[in-house]
């Protein structure tokens, strides 16, 4: 989803150094408080904001170190048909100091608590 969204590959070499990794940029954008910026140039302004805004939260979700956190497909569909609604913690880093506390707090809350780049995702 990242990819299309994005129009980009998950590795960029040739990126900016804060660019090189696709889903720890958009990550970096959505800690900024403008996940919007990593959408493609190309598309212009042809979208909505907030299918937009779900595709790109939802690619981080999906992408997250740690697999029990990821949602099942079955739940995927529900965020995009919109049945249900992803957790608004998806930038909510911090507080676990091990990845048996981060998974305990993933699981029950579905945020994202450690940065992709710390695993090679």
């Amino acid at each position: 989803m990242l990819e299309v969204v994005c129009g980009r590959r998950p590795v960029e070499p040739r990126a900016s150094p804060e660019e090189v990794i696709l889903v720890d940029w958009v990550f970096e954008c959505l800690e900024r408080g403008n996940i919007l910026e990593a959408i493609d140039k190309k598309l212009g302004t042809e979208y909505v904001v907030e299918e937009a805004e779900l595709v790109l939260k939802l690619g981080l979700l999906c992408s997250h170190a740690i697999a029990a956190a990821r949602p099942s497909m079955t739940t995927v569909v529900q965020y995009l048909e919109g049945t249900a609604q992803l957790p608004g913690n998806l930038g909510d880093f911090g507080g676990a100091s091990n990845e048996e506390d981060v998974l305990s707090t993933t699981i029950t809350s579905l945020a994202i608590s450690e940065p992709f780049t710390s695993t090679g995702r």
